[in-house]
């Protein structure tokens, strides 16, 4: 068995290389970024706040399960706010796979979310997430209008010259 940290260290840097780049594209000085609050990346600007969770995985295919869990937590969040009587906010989920992102259909559906994200199983046992939190289909396409999945995101080395030529552009 490989025991090697090298994927996960490197998920970790690209994480931190998309939290620069976050910062250097921001719009006004007033906009800040905030490192693993909400998410590992959130966005605050004067109108609303982005949670983005920032996932690389080089080496895996790409399924539903893979981001399922962060979206479940993304929509406990959600549900929390809404229990709270605070405002919205936006929810990102960004990663890069080797391949499988056509099994992503997007617009996300009622349907979809529900069957792909939200429906699990663990010991045999048959979980429906959205009704353990009391999400009503309403609800559910609340949310739906506030996430945004690209699993289409920048290869590391993609990123990192990004950062750099933007960096090139600001000094």
């Amino acid at each position: 068995m490989n025991r090697s940290a090298v994927n996960t260290i490197k998920g970790y840097f690209y994480q931190f290389d998309y939290s620069i780049l976050r910062i250097l594209k921001l719009d006004n000085p007033n906009d800040s970024v905030t490192i693993e609050y909400i998410e590992d990346i959130d966005i605050n600007t004067a109108n609303e706040t982005t949670a983005i969770q920032c996932k690389y995985y080089e080496k895996t295919e790409y399924n539903h399960s893979i981001i399922a869990k962060p979206i479940r937590l993304m929509l406990s969040h959600f549900t929390g706010l809404k229990q709270n009587g605070n405002q919205p906010i936006k929810y990102l989920l960004y990663g890069y796979y080797k391949s499988g992102q056509d099994k992503l259909i997007l617009p996300l559906t009622l349907d979809s979310l529900k069957n792909n994200f939200l429906v699990y199983s663990k010991n045999r046992v048959k979980y429906f997430y959205h009704d353990d939190i009391s999400a009503s289909d309403d609800d559910l396409n609340k949310f739906i209008d506030l996430l945004t999945i690209d699993i289409n995101a920048k290869e590391y080395n993609q990123q990192l010259q990004d950062i750099f030529v933007k960096l090139k552009s600001i000094f």
